[in-house]
């Protein structure tokens, strides 16, 4: 997904990218089976976070993003007003 001799700007945001590019669920005989799952799920997690009143990042190291080993992340606390 980073690789500059497919992308022309692989470091940077670009919604008009062709979805083939991304690989977050594999490709081929090797696409995670949770896709089409994951693709309504989360869209809908969001959708309602989204919404929230005066939604920002947590304070301190609890509003950082935390990466795997792989430096894939996998959390950032948020806080909103209810």
């Amino acid at each position: 997904m980073f690789d500059s001799r497919e992308l022309k700007s692989p470091s940077n945001f670009d919604v008009t990218r062709p979805e083939y590019q991304y690989m977050h669920y594999g490709y081929g005989m090797h696409t995670c089976f949770g896709k089409y799952i994951n693709d309504v799920q989360i869209a809908m997690i969001l959708k309602s976070l989204l919404v929230k009143s005066n939604l920002k990042r947590a304070t301190g190291d609890a509003g950082q993003i935390k990466e795997d080993h792989r430096s894939f992340p996998t959390s950032m606390m948020v806080t909103y007003d209810s």
